[in-house]
């Protein structure tokens, strides 16, 4: 309770709080980076969302240009792996006989 220095008289303050019901959680590329390709997030991440979104009401956001740098990110690696891969084959071919 404060009180109104001009008249003396007891003003009282209600504070109020919101009640905030959920949280949506926007991430970027370098939290769910991964250097393994064959996982689409970083475990840890994973292993975090799994075990606080549930009891804490998070959303996960993800902007549209985090979207399309990890899917550059997975294509590039794919690329990449497949063009080691048809390297190989072509090595295989040389010295294995032909019918």
């Amino acid at each position: 309770m404060l009180k109104n220095p001009e008249d003396s008289k007891t003003i009282m303050v209600a504070l109020t709080k919101k009640i905030i019901e959920c949280h949506d959680i926007f991430v970027d590329t370098n939290i769910l980076f991964n250097a393994d390709k064959s996982l689409v997030a970083n475990p840890e991440f994973d292993t975090f969302w799994q075990e606080h979104s549930p009891r804490l009401e998070l959303y996960l956001k993800i902007p549209s240009v985090v979207i399309g740098e990890l899917l550059y990110q997975q294509t590039s690696s794919s690329l990449r792996t497949l063009k080691k891969a048809n390297d190989e084959i072509e090595k295989l071919k040389k010295i294995t006989p032909t019918k």
